[in-house]
């Protein structure tokens, strides 16, 4: 009951980050400001959680998915995970110095982040698939 729940959580919010993150690249695209250094790094992001969101996608949808896929998405969540937190804390830090706080951005990156640890939670507590599920 909990693995059902925790996979439907995970594909839940695979769906809104890359929704998200999609936006956002489309934003980008349309409205670029910055140096190239920071707009290449935005993409850049906006671009591996889209695809975290796609190789999760594909991780739940395979009845036995390959261990090369379980140890690339264990890595991919710790990095949603570190990516999510310092964006967030990075809204923050900005909303107080300039005043502007961008709300819907920290919730992207708390969705992130939330990603990356449910991803790690289920990769970590669902039996690998050449070993019995635990009783």
């Amino acid at each position: 009951m909990l693995t059902r729940l925790l996979r439907l959580g995970l594909a839940g919010l695979a769906v809104l980050t890359t929704l998200g993150a999609a936006l956002v690249i489309v934003f980008i695209l349309l409205q670029p400001e910055g140096s190239a250094w920071w707009i290449g790094g935005r993409l850049a992001v906006a671009a591996y959680v889209v695809a975290m969101g796609a190789l999760t996608t594909v991780y739940l949808r395979r009845a036995a998915p390959p261990v090369a896929l379980r140890h690339l998405l264990l890595l991919g969540g710790v990095g949603l995970t570190a990516l999510g937190a310092a964006g967030a804390v990075w809204g923050l830090h900005l909303a107080e110095v300039t005043g502007d706080l961008e709300a819907w951005a920290i919730l992207v990156n708390l969705m992130m982040a939330g990603q990356g640890a449910a991803t790690i939670w289920h990769l970590w507590t669902a039996a690998p698939p050449s070993a019995p599920a635990p009783a």
